[in-house]
């Protein structure tokens, strides 16, 4: 029998072909288009399609050059395959889910079978007519439809399917009969390894039998193969008596005999649901979740499965279990009694036990999970130990080590423990509830608490061995954290649904939009190459059709990316291969075209653009700059893809409730920091998260620069530790001011820009070249040197804070001792070099080096994330710390029902308070737990805002001063502020006291700086003397007493990006100090300006009458550019924007960097001569660094030979250019005088000139 359905994936349209017999089957996929034709127009390519007929005629070849994959099966197993299978094994899944789909009874439309029956001829055709022999043969009819379009269809005669139709996600095939086919005939590989073809093997839901899975999976480990002994202790809950007796009563006992041995009990708990949707929701919501089922063990070989909502077994009430356990297992660590009320035999008894929290630990696998569990139905508990994150801690960097407990279990057990994957396929995992035999219900539940207390154990000892301060600090810092995160995913972002849906549907279009824009550039790009190589002009018409469809990820999109377009491998992924990711695609679109090309003629707009708001999708004028411009059609393709998948598509598809759920994890970035996909939410949909419900209000908390102080501190830089004791300092000015050596307070704008670049790139291993990208947008020559200038100078101002992080990326070049107990763990040889870096709190990074040491760029790849790890992971344990310590004494307090964690984003994080929670208090409680200075370190300061929603909260005018916070919690703690019941609007609130905070610091600062100024001020010299910018900044949010001056540029106003005019900044500061002034009464004493001296009010009154009322730019010292205060955060922190197309890939693994060569450039150094007034015929003098100029390769080596007796580490950066070609020397130099070394170069030519005349 034979069956083909046409379908359409990804843009491309396939024919499915089955040919199905009784013990084996065979799926055939064709594509319509050519292969070969796929980077020929469509028109080409229609002149030679497939189509399923042309299989039908027994003289065929069966077109092999149409199949492109094949997958052979018999019994079900896959055995064989051709092609690579990408497509046909997405099929496959498909398929399988559609088929294993948990349908509803009403949802099964028919499900029979019955028996007909066939004639069977005898082979000599010579049988009587009334002797044919009929045979029986079972036909079975299966048809099933769910609500949410999932459907499954199939029909079998005598094993054989004889029809097949199913829907799956974007998946849909209906299938027509075929009597006869010829198939081609392919060498097929065999499948030794079936792991990705499990789900092709599957079982119902309800055929699922303990004697099923022993012939499916190795049960020796639960029930000896040779006497039928049982080896564990597994056994179901099914009453309450049952429970009391079998569960609480000699768990309890058991804490108490290991309290007595001076041990503590370890508990293993775990939940089955109905899925994953245990969240913030309705009860009456039809997609949340709910527990089935939960397992407990607190011995070796024992656990316990105590049903609570299963469909076949009888259930104890879920309210009465989880009330015991959680009485038990109680977040708070204290003292308390609990009552036992029934004995081991069940008989009804009352004793009460003393019980310590802290005598005994409750732990999971991924626990978060299931404290959301218990919380979808309103029980809160605590774990103590979590192995998901213990094993994250041991093999922080390793992408070998997989972490899941039943891989965990393998490793350090030599266990298999079951999944329900395993026969009933992925995608199944929340078909536990309808498990009809015990034995299978009680293997599965029990078995991964059981071996969550091995893996443990295993785990704990693994941590003491490596480092004694590991366990230690994942007990102090991250299961806490675990907890408190928990609650946060639980509860959701509240979203403004309408607005949410409205966008989504504006996104599907861009999305579309991009991909067809994506195929044409490709086509063209290919029709270029093509014309090129073989010297053959195309038409017009043929470029305005060329388009190349294509799969946008996987092997096709590496494939045209690398192979076809050849774009340079610029990153690779950890197993030596090209990366195709956000990493990958920053890296190219650092290479500009010297000219613009004009290949995009216009900007394509985007769906949600108006007249009145017009909105670029994509840039001609970014497209028509890159060198590689495919890589910005996919990075926005596949930003734009991910946000709309991650926040814009759940709400069309299912009802949340307006609430947006995304969960944290700790466990996937090596430096340790909390990771959520929400943490890359954008500016508009910022607007759209609000406060938790009507009645609460939201917050933003944000710790000021932080992983910079950090660095600093741990450098034990006493300069800049002390000047950021001050909450009215900021790091870049000061480390600007040091760099440029300017005081802080006359920094200029744009060199405050360069010293955060610097800043914030240098720890975090950026490039020169990246560093130059942001500092001035273009990367040439010139600013190249002009970047390895500004890199010189703060390597020796901040020579403290350079030798720590060099000696952080020096451990990239030390072999480390590793146990071999570790290394197995590791799955690193025992042989081979590992280096690795740890933090103050013994958390580490290592790095196999086998294929490392030898290569450069692989070698310097390692060192950057060993110099950033140390700083940041710190950084990353300090915030956790902190979240800890707010939530604990929001509990202390009794106010941990009043404020919910909504989201950490870096060293932010976003909350909501009730209305009836005073927000002086909350205040209070954020400066007393969250504003804390290490010994040894300078102070780490936060910013509180508020807001009616994330965007508004994010507004610098937002927040509220540091200083002001210290005097506001000072006051309140005096009683000077009165309680606040009720607060509707915070931001509200606090908004006129930040205002008079801010005219008492600028009068304070005034006399300060102007100890006379009721008598008089000296305008003209006042700001010179102003040190403090902090304050000076508080001039631009105060009214104007009289209109600024505005600049003039060629007799015209000056105008912004948004047409506004510019004012002096100067003059406007001035006319807000005077507002001030008469403010507070000061209003008596002189002014000087302009070398003139007027009475206050005669100031006030020149200046309202003023007629010219402008200055031109010539005569100000005005810095008029742009500061990118979040661009060069949102570079250093790409791992939370990371984006990739290879699903396997995570942001915390090792991606190495290919070195770009500084020749690539092309620009020659003559390019420069005319900045420069040097009059030395061999010597140009670029900032700190100096070009010498010989005629050839041959005298640049004699002459690096010369200067090497000047060598000196802390000496100038040189340069040599022979005949336009550059190359930059290894080391630096202390070189003499220019006209010493003019003199050198000199006889150097002369001598070589001299040598070629004798030959």
């Amino acid at each position: 029998m034979f069956l083909v359905g046409t379908f359409n994936l990804y843009n491309y349209e396939y024919h499915l072909v089955i040919k199905s017999l009784k013990s084996k089957s065979s799926w055939y996929l064709y594509s319509t288009v050519h292969p070969d034709d796929f980077i020929k127009s469509e028109e080409e390519q229609n002149k030679r399609l497939f189509n399923p007929s042309m299989l039908m005629s027994k003289s065929s070849d069966g077109c092999p050059e149409y199949c492109v994959e094949v997958l052979n099966f018999v019994f079900n197993k896959p055995v064989s395959s051709y092609g690579r299978l990408n497509t046909l094994l997405e099929i496959f899944d498909a398929y399988t889910k559609a088929k294993t789909y948990g349908y509803t009874k009403d949802e099964v439309l028919v499900d029979s079978i019955r028996n007909i029956g066939k004639p069977v001829v005898a082979k000599n055709n010579t049988e009587p007519s009334d002797k044919v022999k009929i045979k029986t043969e079972k036909e079975v009819s299966l048809s099933m439809q769910s609500s949410s379009g999932v459907s499954f269809s199939e029909n079998r005669t005598d094993r054989m399917i004889t029809y097949l139709a199913f829907s799956y996600g974007s998946i849909n095939i209906d299938t027509i009969p075929y009597e006869y086919l010829k198939l081609p005939d392919f060498k097929y590989t065999n499948i030794e390894d079936t792991d990705s073809l499990k789900s092709t093997v599957v079982l119902d839901i309800n055929k699922v039998s303990y004697e099923n899975l022993k012939n499916m999976i190795d049960l020796s480990w639960f029930e000896d193969p040779q006497t039928g002994e049982i080896k564990k202790d597994y056994t179901h809950i099914t009453s309450i008596i049952d429970f009391e007796s079998k569960v609480m009563t000699p768990m309890i006992k058991e804490i108490l005999r290991c309290k007595a041995n001076g041990e503590k009990c370890l508990i293993g708990l775990d939940t089955e649901t109905t899925g994953l949707m245990v969240k913030y929701l309705s009860d009456d919501n039809p997609i949340k979740d709910h527990i089935v089922s939960t397992q407990l063990s607190w011995k070796d070989d024992q656990g316990v499965n105590i049903y609570m909502d299963m469909a076949y077994f009888d259930n104890v009430n879920t309210d009465y279990v989880l009330t015991r356990l959680c009485d038990l297992f109680r977040w708070d660590h204290e003292e308390f009694d609990i009552e036992l009320l029934y004995d081991e035999n069940g008989n009804k008894i009352s004793e009460f036990i003393h019980l310590d929290r802290n005598d005994y630990l409750l732990g999971g696998h991924n626990i978060p999970f299931d404290s959301q569990a218990f919380r979808s139905h309103g029980y809160e508990i605590f774990f103590d130990e979590d192995t998901l994150q213990m094993a994250f801690t041991i093999a922080p960097t390793s992408f070998k080590v997989k972490k899941g407990l039943k891989a965990l279990t393998h490793k350090l057990l030599n266990v298999e423990a079951p999944e329900l994957t395993d026969i009933l396929g992925k995608g199944n995992e929340d078909k536990f509830r309808y498990l009809s035999d015990y034995r299978v219900a009680d293997i599965y539940g029990c078995a991964d608490v059981d071996m969550f207390r091995g893996v443990w154990k295993k785990l704990k000892a693994l941590m003491d061995s490596v480092d004694s301060r590991l366990y230690k600090g994942y007990k102090r810092i991250d299961v806490y954290t675990l907890n408190v995160l928990a609650e946060s995913e639980y509860y959701g972002l509240r979203l403004d649904e309408s607005y949410i849906k409205k966008e989504a549907d504006h996104m599907e279009a861009d999305l579309r939009t991009i991909e067809e824009t994506i195929y044409q550039c490709v086509g063209k790009m290919l029709l270029m190459k093509a014309s090129h190589a073989l010297n053959k002009p195309f038409t017009k018409e043929e470029f305005d059709q060329a388009t190349y469809r294509f799969k946008i990820t996987g092997k096709d999109l590496l494939n045209v990316t690398y192979k076809y377009l050849e774009y340079p491998v610029k990153v690779l992924t950890d197993k030596g291969e090209p990366a195709l990711n956000s990493y990958a695609m920053d890296k190219l679109l650092f290479y500009k075209n010297a000219q613009p090309s004009n290949f995009l003629t216009h900007d394509i707009m985007s769906a949600s653009s108006t007249e009145k708001d017009p909105k670029v999708l994509i840039s001609a004028e970014k497209f028509n700059s890159y060198k590689y411009p495919l890589c910005y059609l996919l990075q926005e393709y596949r930003t734009l893809s991910k946000e709309y998948t991650g926040y814009y598509k759940p709400f069309k598809e299912i009802d949340t409730e307006g609430r947006l759920f995304r969960g944290y994890k700790m466990s996937n970035i090596e430096t340790r920091r909390i990771s959520n996909p929400a943490q890359t939410i954008k500016k508009n949909l910022k607007k759209c998260v609000l406060a938790h419900g009507d009645d609460w209000n939201l917050g933003d908390w944000d710790l000021a620069q932080i992983e910079l102080r950090m660095f600093t501190s741990l450098a034990k830089d006493e300069v800049l530790i002390n000047k950021m004791l001050d909450g009215d300092t900021d790091f870049h000015t000061e480390n600007g001011a040091i760099i440029f050596d300017v005081p802080p307070h006359l920094l200029p704008k744009s060199d405050r820009s360069k010293a955060k670049t610097v800043g914030f790139g240098v720890p975090y291993g950026l490039s020169p070249r990246a560093l130059c990208e942001w500092m001035f947008t273009v990367v040439n020559q010139k600013n190249m040197l002009a970047t390895n200038e500004v890199l010189d100078i703060y390597e020796r101002k901040n020579h403290l804070s350079m030798d720590l992080l060099k000696s952080y990326r020096a451990k990239a070049n030390v072999d480390a001792y590793m146990s071999p107990e570790l290394r197995d763990f590791l799955e690193i040889p025992q042989d081979a070099p590992v280096s690795v870096v740890h933090n103050l709190n013994g958390f580490y990074r290592y790095q196999d080096m086998s294929n490392i040491r030898g290569d450069g760029g692989k070698t310097a790849s390692v060192e950057r994330a060993f110099g950033n790890f140390p700083i940041q992971s710190f950084a990353a344990d300090y915030f956790k710390m902190l979240i800890g310590r707010l939530d604990r004494r929001l509990r202390k307090e009794g106010y941990k029902d009043k404020f919910i964690l909504h989201m950490t984003i870096h060293d932010e994080i976003l909350f909501s308070f009730h209305k009836s929670f005073d927000p002086n208090l909350l205040a209070k409680f954020i400066k007393e737990e969250c504003m804390l200075r290490i010994k040894g370190h300078t102070n780490y300061f936060l910013g509180l805002n508020f807001g009616k929603n994330w965007y508004e909260c994010k507004a610098d005018e937002a927040e509220l001063p540091v200083k002001f916070l210290l005097r506001n919690c000072k006051a309140f703690d005096s009683g000077l502020i009165p309680t606040v019941d009720w607060c509707d609007d915070p931001a509200a609130y606090f908004t006129p006291k930040v205002f008079e905070f801010k005219k008492d610091r600028i009068i304070e600062c005034l006399s300060l700086y102007e100890p006379e100024f009721k008598q008089c001020i000296n305008f003209d010299t006042l700001f010179d003397k102003f040190e403090n910018y902090t304050v000076r900044s508080y001039f631009y949010s105060m009214p104007c007493s009289y209109e600024p001056r505005t600049i003039m540029e060629n007799g015209k106003p000056k105008l912004d990006k948004k047409g506004k005019e510019i004012k002096d900044s100067d003059d406007i500061a001035l006319s807000a100090l005077m507002f001030v002034l008469a403010e507070r009464g000061y209003t008596d004493g002189d002014i000087i300006s302009k070398g003139k001296r007027y009475k206050f009010t005669e100031y006030l009154e020149y200046r309202n009458n003023m007629v010219d009322n402008s200055i031109e730019l010539d005569e100000i010292d005005i810095d008029l550019s742009l500061d990118a205060e979040s661009d060069i955060e949102d570079l250093v922190n790409a791992e939370d924007n990371f984006w990739s197309f290879d699903d396997s890939e995570n942001a915390g693994d090792m991606f190495f960097y290919v070195e770009d060569e500084f020749d690539e450039f092309k620009e020659k150094v003559d390019d420069l001569l005319t900045l420069h007034s040097d009059n030395y015929k061999y010597i140009e003098n670029v900032g700190a660094t100096k070009i010498l100029i010989v005629d050839s390769y041959r005298l640049a080596e004699k002459l690096e030979q010369l200067l090497f007796k000047y060598k000196d580490p802390n000496g100038i950066r040189v340069i040599l250019d022979y005949g336009g070609t550059t190359h930059t020397a290894p080391i630096k130099y202390n070189l003499p005088k220019d006209s010493e070394l003019e003199a050198m170069i000199a006889v150097l030519h002369k001598d070589s000139l001299a040598h070629s005349s004798v030959f």
